[in-house]
């Protein structure tokens, strides 16, 4: 085998010119357009992920502040919840009925809110009981979707309505 001298090609590389492909301009800009058509297409179906109705809407709402300026209500959302002050009864009442996740951990909920009458006494066993921990499951529409006990507050409670996502402690 001879030995190549420094700067002669040694067939490393193509340097066909017949090998490039040359699109024209239009082609170019008609395949961006389309490419920018299917990227709006797709931002769009991924915002009406959250609808249920094809061609539903939301009315906005504007109040005006006392300087005259126009704020939009804000839609509240998983990682920015609106915290409430009060849980629907029907969700503490799903949630204590599917119990603390350990065994016969119903039978201990149900014996300490009927012998205990004292809410301190009643607070400090339910967290013993529950410990910490969760549960989540998909909901469509409106209603409750998880809970935990990660918290000092006590159980947190995770509920979507039409003003959005909301939380709060029991």
């Amino acid at each position: 085998m001879a030995a190549q001298r420094t700067g002669e090609d040694a067939g490393g590389g193509n340097r066909d010119e017949g090998s490039r492909s040359e699109i024209p301009l239009e082609k170019e800009k008609e395949r961006k357009e389309q490419l920018n058509s299917e990227i709006s297409r797709e931002l769009e179906e991924l915002e009406a992920l959250g609808s249920t109705e094809k061609g539903s809407y939301e009315q906005a709402s504007f109040s005006f502040a006392q300087n005259g300026e126009v704020s939009i209500p804000e839609k509240y959302t998983y990682t920015k919840p609106k915290t409430e002050l009060v849980v629907p009864h029907d969700y503490i009442r799903q949630v204590l009925l599917k119990g603390s996740g350990f065994s016969h951990g119903k039978r201990r909920i149900y014996h300490i809110f009927e012998t205990v009458s004292d809410p301190g006494e009643r607070v400090k066993r339910s967290k013993k009981e529950y410990g910490q921990g969760g549960a989540g499951w998909p909901v469509d529409g409106y209603g409750l979707h998880g809970y935990d006990t990660y918290h000092g507050k006590g159980i947190r409670f995770q509920w979507r309505d039409e003003e959005g996502e909301k939380d709060g402690y029991l």
